[in-house]
């Protein structure tokens, strides 16, 4: 789907490396050429539902250490 967002490019940049290293988002640009100009998107893949769990499961275990 689409990712569409108000963050700035540094700010979305560092939550995307967040989410991409946690295994619950996989992050794609995107680029498409419209009238002669380049536009970049973002293309992004939830896979927390099926990832959940180990996501916090992981996350506990490095709260407890």
């Amino acid at each position: 789907m689409p990712l569409t967002s108000a963050l700035g490019y540094s700010t979305f940049i560092s939550a995307k490396k967040i989410l991409s290293e946690s295994g619950l988002f996989i992050f794609k640009p995107d680029k498409s050429i419209e009238d002669g100009r380049e536009t970049a998107s973002w293309m992004v893949k939830n896979l927390h539902g099926s990832r959940m769990k180990e996501f916090w499961e992981k996350a506990k275990s490095l709260v407890l250490k």
